[in-house]
């Protein structure tokens, strides 16, 4: 403190509540001020500038009461305080000055104005008034740029609080950067790594390992594996021996409404410590009540949540982070399915964000971090591990991502990809198909030929297609709307403008009635994946009709034990030969390894939902992939989506030349013929 602020905290201590005019501290004119400004400089708090000038103009009647060579010293600075002169160096401090402030939890940097220049290029600067000085946020990046600019000499004093935070900063870099080469070491060794048997009874594979071995070095890890590869009982061994380093007891998992169920499955297969595993459901106030009467009993304590109800257990009323899941405290945090929080405004995600800067353990679980763009990677990781890509979406954006279009708000391309790569996979560990030992899965295509009639109606929609693509004007979604008709006429069913389904063809439906019979026959159980719910409405009524015992999921089915019961209807019943699912939610969170036959009657644009789907029955070492069949409606679109897709081309996310060279050849060709 200067001199001045020693007077004005001295004249406090020793005040007697000023009653009378005693010389002991403060007068009853000046007590309530005094306490107020001697409570802020031992807060650490800055003084404004009027406080200043009132201190300076009041202090000069308690000269009397110091002696008069610490007087001589007081004195000196009054002019400064009076005529606020912030190139004058305050108490022996040079500019500029780092000062942190404990009750706002943020940096004040005082400067001269020839420092504007350099002050602009530390992150989340704000200039405040009232102190004279700059504000900055607590954030990675700025204590990145402030111990940059401290170690260069530029900052010329500093506080002891700054010092330790910074100090702190550099240490855990550091530590980080251990933490980085051990895991790459890791990553890249051939050598086969022992068994975990004191962590967990299951025998693990080695990418499993591996994963295990990634996941307890660093603080916040990706485990990137592809559906089916083990990566839940890789995070529960994780879980288990950070719970057995005293490190984690209580752990929040956040995934899909499909896999809540699994969660507490696993854990009992996977856990060998006691462990409590609750899955949250019901309405908000019941998973609420659940965790605020949580009893802290011994062993792992795990609360399964779906991503959806994130935001109403995070938040409290007012939009502040302080939800039921907050007053809970987890000490370690998984998101699973983690591309369901890869859209940054979404509500589920900026949950897991605010929840993720409190939360010291974090582990993200994903076969498709990317499903859209490489910018899918930012809301993951700023959850995850905020140094990565940093806390600002729209300098993540102008770093990775080509802008143009009307206004430039379009993302027309990407940049400095092989730097994105290496950042992400500085803390992730990925493991592919053949990595995994999990068989591909080799497609057929079986030709339909539709109804005269009907290919008649596809050949005037295709003609009505054709004049409005070639239009100057076309953009993605006139094409993927017009592919979508014409998918719908050859799937069976057309939609009406006014919501009405109708019945057109049974072409398709008379195929798969053949490749069922032989397959019951053959005695495989058979997945069967379509992409509308006409189409699963009507192969679900043709089982009925053949008898053949099966299970449905759809977009419809809400709760996690309906789907629960379904897998393991299909799983462990040799009764139920045929699980029927919606493309869309078939995809993620299932395990259907009991099939061997997959039958794709229809399928959408994307490369993830077919890729996905196509997985389900795959697990590793399985001797023999699962026979892949594709119906296709001969002379239609169906053929060249479903190339698309197995080239491994997502549709919907083709550019406009790109699905019109696609889409009119085709189109072309069926009008001609």
């Amino acid at each position: 403190m200067s001199y001045v602020e020693q007077a004005v905290v001295a004249l406090t201590d020793r005040c007697d509540g000023a009653s009378n005019l005693d010389s002991r501290g403060w007068n009853k004119f000046d007590a309530k001020f005094g306490h107020s400004i001697a409570n802020r400089l031992k807060n650490g708090r800055v003084l404004s500038v009027a406080q200043r000038r009132v201190v300076a103009k009041i202090l000069l009647k308690y000269h009397r009461q110091f002696d008069p060579p610490l007087w001589a010293k007081i004195e000196k600075e009054l002019p400064v305080w009076k005529d606020l002169d912030y190139s004058i160096v305050l108490d022996d401090r040079p500019l500029p000055r780092l000062e942190f402030d404990r009750k706002e939890e943020r940096f004040f940097l005082y400067t001269k104005f020839e420092h504007r220049e350099m002050v602009r290029t530390i992150p989340s600067g704000r200039w405040r008034e009232k102190e004279k000085a700059w504000r900055f946020m607590n954030y990675y990046d700025t204590r990145e740029r402030l111990l940059n600019l401290w170690d260069e000499k530029w900052i010329k004093s500093i506080d002891a609080d700054t010092k330790k935070i910074l100090e702190q900063h550099r240490a855990a870099k550091e530590r980080k950067a251990q933490a980085e080469k051990k895991v790459h070491i890791i990553k890249t060794s051939t050598d086969q790594l022992p068994l975990i048997s004191d962590v967990t009874d299951v025998e693990l594979y080695q990418h499993q390992l591996k994963a295990y071995h990634v996941g307890i070095t660093l603080d916040a890890s990706a485990i990137l594996m592809v559906q089916r590869a083990g990566k839940t009982f890789s995070a529960i061994a994780v879980i288990t021996k950070r719970y057995q380093q005293k490190q984690v007891k209580r752990v929040l998992i956040s995934t899909v409404v499909s896999a809540m169920c699994d969660w507490e499955d696993n854990f009992k297969e996977c856990c060998i410590e006691p462990h409590r595993v609750e899955v949250l459901s019901g309405s908000m106030a019941e998973r609420a009540a659940i965790l605020d009467s949580w009893e802290d009993t011994e062993g792992i304590q795990v609360a399964v949540v779906n991503h959806d109800a994130g935001p109403s257990l995070v938040f409290d009323e007012k939009g502040r982070p302080k939800g039921p899941i907050i007053d809970w405290a987890p000490d370690m945090v998984i998101i699973d399915e983690s591309q369901k929080i890869k859209n940054p405004k979404a509500m589920r995600s900026q949950a897991m964000h605010k929840l993720g800067d409190v939360v010291k353990y974090k582990m993200i679980l994903s076969g498709t971090p990317v499903t859209q763009s490489p910018l899918d990677l930012w809301s993951q990781y700023r959850f995850l591990d905020p140094t990565i890509f940093g806390t600002s979406f729209s300098q993540f954006k102008k770093r990775y991502a080509q802008m143009g279009g009307y206004g430039s708000y379009k993302v027309v391309g990407y940049n400095n990809l092989e730097e994105l790569a290496a950042k992400a996979h500085s803390i992730a560990y990925r493991v592919s198909k053949e990595e995994a030992g999990i068989p591909e899965s080799e497609g057929t295509l079986l030709y339909v030929d539709l109804e005269p009639e009907v290919m008649d109606l596809y050949k005037k929609l295709a003609k009505e297609a054709i004049l409005k693509l070639g239009e100057e004007k076309v953009t993605a979604p006139i094409i993927l709307t017009k592919l979508l008709r014409l998918q719908q006429v050859a799937g069976g069913f057309v939609k009406t403008e006014s919501g009405t389904w109708y019945e057109v063809s049974r072409a398709k439906r008379i195929s798969l009635r053949t490749e069922l019979e032989q397959s019951i026959e053959a005695g495989e159980k058979i997945f069967i994946v379509a992409r509308f719910i006409p189409e699963i409405e009507a192969i679900s009524k043709m089982l009925t009709e053949m008898k053949i015992n099966h299970v449905t999921l759809t977009g419809r089915v809400k709760k996690s034990k309906d789907r629960k019961r379904d897998q393991d209807l299909f799983q462990k019943n040799p009764n139920v030969k045929v699980f029927l699912a919606q493309i869309q939610t078939g995809g993620v969170a299932i395990t259907l390894s009991a099939a061997d036959h997959i039958i794709f009657y229809s399928w959408n644009f994307s490369f993830t939902d077919y890729d996905q789907a196509k997985s389900r029955p795959s697990l590793m070492k399985k001797k023999k992939a699962p026979k892949c069949t594709h119906i296709v409606a001969d002379n239609t679109i169906d053929e060249d989506i479903i190339q698309a897709l197995q080239e491994k081309q997502d549709v919907a996310k083709m550019v406009v030349d790109d699905l019109k060279n696609l889409v009119i050849p085709r189109l072309a060709e069926i009008i001609k013929n």
